[in-house]
């Protein structure tokens, strides 16, 4: 298995803070895992990734999904405000084209209203992946989107849309593999994949691994 991530340089020091932490988190949890950053034509290396690979500068989600659909054999695509506590490689095991994590039940908050769950039940911070055509697929949605869905959602919505459709084998993972935090010191130690998502999370993220 090889993680991925995409980070560009839009003047927002906290996410390559994150992004370090996160590669150290990889780092501790499996050893000797490649690790990639998918970037634009200009942003520098996060220190500690193994290779960037660079493409020409689109909308945001335009570029992920140009990026992601590159990539053959088993891959983990997460942000950079993830992190990962326990080896999760055994998950490369199973028969899937693209593996998510179900949304965490039971709590709901300003960013995470109930309607979330019926319209985009999967957050997309973190996917498994080894269908390079669904990528495609996913870029292919994208492309058609209008240009202010390009810049933020669109992956998000491609990717919750594609996997409905049925025509990927989806496999659908405990919320334990993207688990969002609901207050800044929550224990988490018991969650495979940590995804301090939004900008509120980001700032928990830095203050519990800067400490550590």
């Amino acid at each position: 298995m090889t993680v991925g991530f995409f980070n560009v340089d839009r003047g927002e020091g906290i996410h390559r803070a994150c992004a370090h932490l996160m590669i150290g988190s990889v780092r501790r949890t499996m050893p000797g895992v490649r690790i990639v950053q998918f970037s634009d034509e200009t942003t520098r290396a996060i220190p500690g990734v193994d290779e960037i690979i660079r493409g020409i500068s689109a909308p945001l989600t335009v570029m992920i999904a140009r990026h992601y659909r590159e990539c053959l054999g088993d891959w983990l695509f997460i942000d950079t405000d993830v992190v990962i506590q326990q080896d999760v490689r055994p998950v490369c095991a199973r028969p899937w084209d693209v593996a998510v994590a179900a949304r965490a039940d039971g709590v709901e908050t300003e960013d995470h209203p109930r309607e979330l769950w019926r319209t985009m039940p999967f957050n997309c911070g973190v996917i498994f992946s080894r269908s390079s055509s669904f990528w495609t697929a996913v870029a292919d949605r994208i492309d058609a989107f209008p240009t202010e869905t390009q810049a933020f959602m669109g992956v998000q919505l491609a990717v919750n849309d594609l996997i409905a459709e049925g025509a990927w084998r989806a496999e659908i993972l405990s919320p334990t593999f993207n688990y969002a935090p609901h207050l800044a010191h929550e224990d988490v130690s018991a969650h495979a994949i940590v995804h301090y998502k939004g900008a509120g999370r980001k700032p928990w993220m830095l203050d519990r691994l800067v400490a550590a």
